[in-house]
């Protein structure tokens, strides 16, 4: 198991909330600055930890941020709020909706962590950071 393959199992999830009548508009892989429009969703690697679990596997946690953001300049400070609570909910509920990422991990959770505003490009953003956790089996060789 990698980043990498989860990278793909979380990046599914978020582009299948992209297009007409879903929440997103964009979704991007890593930091960026260069969005394109809004509310958009940046997948952000944010660290791992590994525990013994039984003689023959350990138990890794993989962490990942989901920054979500909307724009303020032209929806102000409160819509923006109220775009990205119905946004959050959204996402978190299509992931809680595979919480095993198709049998790849052991349990996914996602869970609000910080509501905020960035300079993004060449504006301000509200943004709404979920942490997802992924745990899954490794098994020692």
């Amino acid at each position: 198991m990698s980043f990498q393959t989860l990278d793909t199992k979380l990046m599914a999830i978020l582009t299948a909330l992209t297009g007409a009548g879903q929440p997103l508009n964009f979704v991007y892989q890593g930091n960026r600055t260069d969005i394109e429009g809004y509310p958009s969703a940046l997948l952000i690697k944010s660290d791992s930890a590994s525990d013994y679990e039984t003689t023959r596997d350990n138990r890794r946690t993989y962490v990942y941020y989901v920054y979500i953001l909307q724009e303020v300049e032209s929806t102000g400070i409160t819509e923006a709020d109220q775009i990205l609570a119905e946004v959050a909910d959204q996402v978190m509920d299509a992931i809680d909706n595979d919480y095993t990422l198709g049998g790849t991990a052991i349990m996914v959770r996602a869970v609000p962590s910080i509501w905020g505003n960035m300079q993004i490009g060449t504006g301000q953003a509200q943004f709404a950071r979920l942490t997802v956790e992924v745990d899954i089996l490794y098994e020692l060789t």
